[in-house]
């Protein structure tokens, strides 16, 4: 957990998982079940986030998970 970005709260700091990790997790999930909510997350994180691409890129084609990376960056701006 390298990638862990720490966030200060008022009475703590919290852990959290980066969007990246959490993009490739959603993405087995969907990859296993089709399900296209998991896709609408994924493209709502790909809209809202500042994303390490590199990271991204090099994970999603070690998983072979580039094509339901693609679906999802379809239903976002970006995809247009």
């Amino acid at each position: 957990m390298e990638h862990t970005r720490r966030v200060p709260t008022e009475s703590c700091e919290i852990c959290l998982a980066p969007p990246e990790y959490v993009i490739i997790h959603k993405l087995g999930f969907y990859k296993e079940s089709q399900h296209q909510r998991h896709l609408r997350d994924i493209a709502g994180m790909i809209e809202q986030q500042e994303l390490d691409h590199t990271f991204l890129n090099h994970h999603l084609e070690k998983l072979h998970l580039t094509e339901e990376y693609n679906a999802a960056l379809a239903l976002t701006d970006c995809g247009l």
